[in-house]
C-alpha cells in the first residue's frame, strides 16, 4: 500500500522535473532510483527498510513511467501515437503484475533481486 500512497508524488515530481532536466535524463535518474529501491528491498533486514525501499521504488517507478510516456509521445509518429502511448501504460501495468506474480511464487528476497536485475539491465541500455 506504500506504493499507492507515494505514486502520485512520483508523477508530480516527474512532471515538474521533466522540464528542468529533460525527459531522457529523468528516465535515467529514475531508473537509477528504481534499481536502488529494489536493491534496498532485496537486502532489507526489517520492515522499516522494506517500506523505505518501497517508497523510493514507488516514486521512481512513477517518475520513470510519466517521463518515458511523454518522451515516447514526443518522438512517435502522430498517426500511431495513441497506440504507442497505450502500449506504454499497458507495459507498466504488465510489469507490475509480473513482479507481483513473482512475489506470489518466490521468496520476497528472490523476487526483489529479480526486479533489481530488470531495472539494472534497463539502466545499462539507456
Amino acid at each position: 500500500s506504500v506504493y499507492s500512497i507515494v505514486a502520485p508524488a512520483g508523477s508530480i515530481l516527474g512532471g515538474l522535473a521533466m522540464d528542468i532536466w529533460g525527459r531522457k535524463k529523468l528516465v535515467i535518474l529514475g531508473m537509477f532510483f528504481l534499481f536502488l529501491g529494489w536493491l534496498v528491498i532485496a537486502c532489507a533486514q526489517n520492515a522499516l527498510v522494506i517500506i523505505a525501499g518501497r517508497i523510493v521504488e514507488g516514486i521512481a517507478r512513477n517518475t520513470v513511467a510519466s517521463s518515458l510516456t511523454v518522451l515516447t509521445d514526443e518522438l512517435s509518429d502522430p498517426k500511431i501515437r495513441g497506440n504507442i502511448i497505450c502500449g506504454c501504460v499497458t507495459s507498466v501495468s504488465a510489469g507490475i503484475i509480473g513482479i507481483s506474480s513473482l512475489g506470489a511464487y518466490l521468496h520476497w528476497r528472490t523476487a526483489s533481486a529479480i526486479a533489481t536485475m530488470f531495472s539494472h539491465f534497463s539502466l545499462l541500455h539507456l
